[in-house]
């Protein structure tokens, strides 16, 4: 099997899912791949959802360079192992071969906000441009505005979408529609303004309008 051949046969496993012919592919190309193909069967175990088989992958590469971070940061955070993708941010930092840049922190925010780890996602979301330079893209603003809902914090969040350097696209707004729900005494009023925006925003997201009656219904039987 040519190079090309094989980079397909993973990505396409890899969009797949499909865990049982990635662990055979990886079988055919053997326990010493170079950085590049290494690099992506971490992708591709991490978006199967076997992220052991990713770390062990990646504990036998010679050399890491940002890819290969990002890779498993992603795997990690994308699969629900908060602590696992926070830790890896760590060791990212402690070896110094590579910088974060903004992938790496987008994955470190995404992976806090599914733990509730609000005073962290703070720190990250801080450090972007005060420890690396960078500026906070729209991915972390929305994975801050996730926690927020997570927590119920659904006025902060609001304040945090106007105030974003960028237009909130409607997966933003349908961050605080989907927090509205726990909401009892502020979350009907919220709802409605999420579902205008995202109505204007992506007109054939008809999803939202089924929460939102979903919730009338709920807090007017």
């Amino acid at each position: 099997m040519n190079h090309e051949v094989l980079v397909r046969s993973i990505r396409s496993l890899a969009s797949a899912k499909d865990l049982p012919r990635a662990r055979l592919l990886h079988a055919q190309i053997g326990s010493a791949p170079g950085r590049f193909l290494a690099n992506l069967l971490v992708q591709m175990y991490g978006k199967c959802g076997a992220v052991e088989e990713a770390q062990r992958l990646f504990d036998k590469m010679p050399e890491h360079n940002l890819i290969s971070w990002n890779a498993l940061l992603a795997g990690y955070a994308q699969n629900g192992h908060c602590d696992s993708a926070i830790e890896a941010f760590r060791a990212m930092n402690l070896e110094g071969d590579a910088a974060p840049n903004d992938i790496s922190l987008t994955n470190v925010l995404a992976a806090c906000g599914h733990k509730g780890l609000l005073e962290m996602s703070r720190e990250c979301f801080v450090s972007v441009s005060s420890d690396y330079g960078l500026k906070q893209c729209k991915e972390q603003y929305s994975c801050v505005v996730d926690l927020l809902g997570r927590l119920g914090e659904i006025e902060i969040a609001e304040e945090i979408v106007k105030a974003m350097p960028f237009v909130a696209d409607d997966v933003v707004w349908g961050s605080v529609l989907g927090a509205c729900r726990t909401q009892e005494e502020n979350g009907m009023r919220a709802a409605v303004q999420a579902v205008d925006w995202i109505a204007q925003l992506n007109p054939d997201n008809g999803s939202c309008y089924i929460l939102l009656a979903n919730m009338y219904a709920t807090t007017n039987p």
